[in-house]
């Protein structure tokens, strides 16, 4: 199953490490993920990583949600800096040229003439 990862808010980073990680989670907005799961390592990853790059900065930390507190869907959460919501793709829409059939064509309106003959 697919999940759609939308990033839901940013707030104003307050130190070197929040600026560096507010321009990194823009990567994963808007993107397909085969599980949350997947999506809490790269981004965990991506949090030890500015962590270490940045050691004299107070340390964030990534948690991932249990759904049922989210109405159903995950969120990710970069400390108090970004969440990002995990919502399960319903389906996908099929290429238009399988849904389109020819359209029958209305037949002109007949004249005057006809329209009485025909009552």
């Amino acid at each position: 199953m697919n999940y759609f990862v939308k990033l839901g808010h940013v707030y104003t980073a307050q130190n070197n490490l929040q600026k560096h990680l507010a321009e990194q989670v823009r990567r994963y907005d808007n993107m397909l993920v085969e599980s949350p799961d997947l999506l809490m390592q790269h981004v965990k990853r991506m949090v030890d990583m500015a962590n270490i790059a940045f050691p004299r900065c107070r340390v964030m930390s990534a948690n991932l949600s249990d759904p049922h507190r989210a109405g159903g869907n995950h969120t990710v959460s970069i400390g108090e800096l970004a969440t990002y919501t995990v919502y399960p793709v319903a389906g996908e829409i099929e290429e238009l040229s399988a849904l389109t059939k020819p359209v029958r064509s209305r037949s002109l309106p007949a004249d005057n003439a006809q329209q009485l003959s025909l009552l």
